[in-house]
């Protein structure tokens, strides 16, 4: 008895054996610092993706990690094998409120040192206003640079016009606030169009976006 049941049981262990899938294991670890002050970020998520193939090939999440409070991350990862390359992902989604989300790629993975440098955010808010309407057929637009983190956070309209799908504006009574997050400490640039009288005229201007504030810019047409 005690025979065929060491019978059976050796196809399973065989089985198993077999469906135990070759891997990698190595440590990646660093430091994760304010691009503007050098200090340590705590609190940051850090996730790695193993990927091999294009399309439709294999991309598998590995391993993730937290940022202490001296800005340390260590991974340890079992990656399977034939991964032709590592996805690292930090501050995804911009978990941490105040800063950018990086993505950072290494060819092959291996046990290595990397540090990684987060840009600081900050909220502005673009105030634009039709202080001169002309018609109904005045038209507007703008668009801004450096948008980071969360993006477009909220708009509010104060004016009867709303906006197209396109996002422009056609009428005379155009309000509005658009509130985005920003890089901080560094020059957002400004661009807007303005057709009225079948006349169209290209604007620009920039303004310094400051960390720790709500900054404000007013572009009336």
């Amino acid at each position: 008895m005690k025979k065929i049941l060491h019978l059976l049981l050796l196809p399973l262990f065989l089985i198993t054996s077999c469906s135990k899938e070759a891997t990698d294991s190595f440590k990646i670890e660093g430091l994760v610092r304010d691009e503007i002050t050098l200090k340590p970020i705590p609190g940051v998520e850090i996730f790695a993706s193993a990927v091999s193939g294009v399309g439709f090939g294999r991309n598998e999440n590995v391993g993730q990690a937290i940022t202490d409070a001296d800005g340390y991350y260590k991974l340890k990862l079992k990656v399977f094998k034939g991964a032709e390359r590592l996805d690292l992902y930090v501050n995804g989604g911009s978990v941490k409120e105040g800063y950018n989300e990086i993505q950072q790629s290494l060819y092959p993975p291996a046990s290595t040192v990397v540090d990684f440098k987060l840009s600081p955010t900050a909220i502005l808010k673009i105030k634009f206003k039709n202080i001169s309407p002309v018609s109904d057929k005045d038209f507007f637009y703008f668009w801004s640079d450096e948008t980071a983190g969360k993006g477009l956070i909220s708009k509010e309209i104060c004016g009867t016009v709303m906006p197209s799908d396109a996002y422009t504006w056609t009428g005379k009574d155009v309000c509005g606030i658009q509130t985005i997050e920003k890089l901080a400490e560094r020059v957002t640039r400004i661009y807007w169009a303005v057709t009225k009288n079948n006349i169209i005229t290209n604007y620009r201007d920039s303004v310094y976006v400051n960390r720790g504030v709500i900054n404000e810019f007013s572009l009336n047409y």
